[in-house]
């Protein structure tokens, strides 16, 4: 008995220093021999100068490697995403990931390639001896971030030759923790990304990159939303202007090309999706050659589905008007979607009409290339993708018509008429009283903050505005954002507006007039 006792003891006690063993030699590897990147508390300076505890520093360097590893991960997961079965005349194995219902929203898989930075987090015992050690012999592959506070933000700088030689890292972040710790992680990716796909990456700065990977997360999860049967359409209407903002920034991207296409496909917004995978198309021999040759394929395939065909030089004139359309928003700093913009073949002498059932402007094919029309679309689709249905269809606020013609093509066309090529241009918002109004306001005011008091006037249109109370509006809105000299309106706008409201339509410099349809059911161009 006692024996059995004793080999029990002994066979305990061995198998008990057997483990301890190799969690000491296990430990030891990770620690000392492992090839993965240290990441070292961070130091954190104070605003008077002085490095703050250390306590601090450890659980910053802890949320950099945990926001790190998740984001590597996202990205390992959308590359490993389980295809669907393709069909045949399929342009092959270009997505991530797919969303069926209503439109497929493709990421291509050579946008941004995984990669693999292993990093564990050093010191967390503060002084001592396996603490210097650690230091000591990982100081080859550490990777020490420094933030210093400032008022409202936080400096971050590295040198990180530990991991890419010769670069080192600055950038500014909001002071919460989380950010800062998400920014670091976002940078030493961007970092590595640069590496293997040099050019496009490093044309953004660190807060475009971020908003890129976002992005991409977003359209996965809102893909797998979909096919559970939610409808998310209107996620994909908000974030094709922030993708066609990045892709400003690097235009010659292939892949973000495909990708803000198949965005706006998503959207419904099939002008803009015809016009970016047109891009694709038309890229440059050489570029092509270095693209995935699946992505020209593809964008080939959805135009024929589109019913754009394949060949781009059959609607160079509608591909101009949308970019023209589009670069026009941009610059006068217009807030919202692009509207949705179909070309129709029309016998009549309408130049573009709101299409009230497809909340669309339909633009007549015979007066495509009419020069300050793109504009007009850009400006007053707007309008009425805001507006139409809130004042005619949804029972609210009973708009005066008249006044609604004349406030819309007053503003809209007083807007166009700022830019120096088309002050020749006739127009309808010349014969209102409002026109007139925004002229004389602009000789007292100056022109760019009359300029944005009309943008702002357009974005923030109600039904129940009329022409007594327009004046009070214009002295609101100019109280909250401070354009000009509260006088100047005062001294410049009637109460009421006068002015009558004519019938005929806009009339370009060597065009044909249009004349506007009903004012309850649609627009001229």
């Amino acid at each position: 008995m006692e024996f059995a006792i004793r080999l029990f003891l002994y066979a305990s006690t061995g198998l008990v220093l057997v483990v301890a063993n190799l969690l000491f030699v296990r430990t030891v590897y990770r620690e000392f021999l492992s090839t993965d990147y240290v990441i070292a508390p961070f130091t954190v300076i104070d605003p008077s100068g002085g490095a703050t505890a250390e306590k601090t520093g450890l659980a910053l360097a802890q949320m950099m490697a945990a926001r790190l590893s998740h984001i590597q991960g996202q990205l390992k997961a959308l590359q490993t995403a389980v295809q669907e079965p393709q069909t045949a005349g399929d342009v092959g194995n270009l997505s991530v990931t797919t969303l069926f219902v209503p439109r497929a929203v493709i990421i291509p898989t050579t946008l941004l390639e995984p990669v693999n930075i292993k990093a564990t987090v050093a010191g967390v015992e503060v002084g001592g001896i396996i603490s210097w050690l650690q230091r000591t012999l990982s100081s080859e592959r550490a990777i020490a971030l420094t933030t210093s506070e400032r008022a409202d933000k936080v400096i971050i700088s590295a040198d990180l030759s530990n991991l890419t030689p010769g670069e080192r890292l600055w950038f500014e972040s909001d002071k919460h923790p989380n950010e800062i710790a998400t920014n670091a992680a976002y940078a030493i990716l961007q970092l590595r990304f640069t590496e293997k796909q040099p050019g496009p990456i490093q044309a953004l700065d660190l807060a475009d990159f971020r908003n890129l990977l976002e992005t991409i997360f977003l359209v996965e999860g809102l893909n797998r939303r979909v096919a559970q049967g939610h409808l998310v359409e209107a996620d994909f209407v908000n974030l094709l202007p922030k993708m066609e903002k990045l892709l400003e920034k690097v235009p010659q991207w292939p892949e973000l090309m495909y990708l803000t296409a198949s965005i706006a496909d998503g959207a419904h917004n099939s002008g803009k999706a015809i016009y970016y995978y047109r891009q694709i198309q038309n890229l440059s021999p050489a570029e092509k050659a270095k693209a995935d040759a699946r992505l020209g394929r593809g964008a080939d395939k959805r135009l024929v589905d589109l019913g754009a065909g394949s060949a781009p030089s059959s609607s160079e004139s509608e591909e101009r008007f949308i970019k023209t359309s589009h670069e026009f928003a941009r610059k006068m700093g217009l807030s919202g979607r692009d509207p949705q913009i179909a070309f129709v073949p029309r016998q009549d002498d309408f130049q573009a009409v709101w299409n009230t059932h497809k909340e669309q402007y339909d633009v007549n094919l015979k007066y495509v290339d009419t020069l300050g029309l793109p504009q007009y679309v850009a400006l007053m689709g707007r309008f009425f993708e805001r507006n139409y249905k809130k004042c005619f269809e949804t029972g609210g606020a009973k708009v005066e018509v008249n006044f609604w013609q004349e406030f819309r093509f007053s503003l809209v066309d007083y807007l166009i008429q700022t830019q120096p090529e088309f002050k020749n241009v006739v127009t309808v918002g010349q014969s209102f009283a409002l026109f007139a109004t925004m002229q004389s306001l602009e000789k007292l005011a100056g022109a760019d903050a009359t300029k944005r008091m009309a943008i702002e006037l357009l974005d923030r249109f109600n039904c129940d505005w009329n022409r007594a109370n327009l004046r009070d509006q214009m002295i609101k809105i100019n109280s909250e954002r401070g354009f000009m000299p509260a006088e100047a309106i005062a001294k410049v706008v009637s109460t009421p507006a006068t002015g009558a409201a004519p019938r005929k339509g806009r009339r370009s410099k060597g065009g044909k007039a249009a004349e506007d349809e009903a004012a309850q059911s649609g627009d001229a161009g």
